[in-house]
């Protein structure tokens, strides 16, 4: 028996180990690429199955890179907001260039001086600001498939914001850096919106406060600025993978506007430049070299015993560590 009782635990811990990789898998975003492809989705079906338009133009890079593979993206998107007395505008630039074995990096980048890079390498993942050095961060619980998805959302974010009435004309084939693709003009489409506005945020239970304040909506769920854009005009092309169905390049410019209560209007223009190229390369992304990856500094607390004076000696102790020290304190009051 004993042999039996040896095999028997040699298979549980093989189990355990299997489920233990399929865990990190799914939060690493390892293996992404050698998962077996999805079903191509039919290109030449935009101008009359919007259910197809959903599919490619709200797909997720995780989805885009199962499709195409190892390449490079790239989305250059411009926002310029005019009001009766006030203007604002912003152009940013989100580049991901995913390796052969799922790992990729990221750069997004403004006119404003914001932005950050990102890399994941080897089940490990690295995040920066423009001007500041890399610092690791934890991988269990997603960030590097939320960074991914965030730094892709430019195409699907400009869907959203015309609720999907995009209307396709076929322009005809054409080879795109090595594979052929879909052509189609794109103008607006007549007609209510498709798809569905904000999605409010889930109401509070009954007599739960915030500190000691009712909990309010912000003024962006109350106002509902995107849900109230009226589009009104939309020209441009696109250009989808006749293999996959995932989207090549999109160039596209529009108008919108908004009522406001006192009679006047605010007027949002938006342009988009899509292009996805490089396929097949690159067949990994190196981490960031030693020097630039610095240690998540540790916040500096203060000696908070004053308050025992007015609340009983022992009162400090129980608030807990200071808000946003995750490691444990030695000697958090010396």
């Amino acid at each position: 028996m004993r042999p039996w009782g040896s095999v028997l635990l040699c298979l549980l811990v093989f189990a355990c180990g299997e489920k233990r990789e399929r865990h990190l898998e799914r939060f690493q975003g390892r293996g992404a690429l050698t998962q077996e492809k999805l079903e191509p989705l039919d290109a030449f079906a935009l101008p009359e199955n919007p259910a197809v338009a959903d599919r490619v133009f709200l797909m997720s890079q995780a989805e885009v890179a199962r499709r195409l593979g190892a390449h490079r993206s790239q989305a250059e998107m411009r926002y310029q907001m005019a009001g009766q007395e006030e203007r604002l505008a912003l152009a940013e630039t989100d580049t991901i260039v995913t390796a052969q074995n799922g790992d990729f990096r990221i750069k997004v980048e403004n006119d404003a001086s914001g932005g950050y890079e990102a890399v994941f390498s080897g089940g490990r993942f690295y995040v920066k600001n423009l001007w500041g050095p890399f610092h690791e961060r934890d991988t269990l619980l997603g960030a590097p498939d939320q960074f991914r998805e965030q730094a892709f959302g430019a195409v699907a974010s400009l869907y959203r914001l015309y609720r999907g009435r995009w209307r396709f004309q076929k322009l005809g084939l054409m080879r795109h850096h090595g594979r052929d693709a879909a052509k189609f003009a794109v103008t607006l489409a007549p007609g209510e919106p498709r798809l569905p506005g904000t999605v409010p945020p889930p109401p509070a239970p009954a007599g739960v406060k915030k500190y000691v304040y009712p909990v309010e909506a912000p003024p962006a769920d109350e106002e509902r600025f995107r849900d109230r854009l009226n589009p009104r005009d939309l020209r441009g092309t696109v250009s989808v993978d006749t293999e996959s169905g995932a989207l090549l390049a999109a160039d596209l410019a529009g108008s919108l506007q908004v009522d406001e209560p006192d009679g006047g209007t605010i007027a949002l223009e938006v342009s988009l430049r899509f292009l996805a190229d490089g396929f097949g390369n690159p067949p990994l992304v190196p981490p960031p070299p030693a020097s630039e990856v610095k240690p998540i500094p540790q916040r500096d607390t203060l000696n908070n015993r004053v308050l025992d004076f007015y609340f009983g000696k022992g009162f400090t102790s129980t608030l807990g560590p200071p808000a946003g020290v995750t490691a444990p304190l030695t000697n958090p009051n010396p």
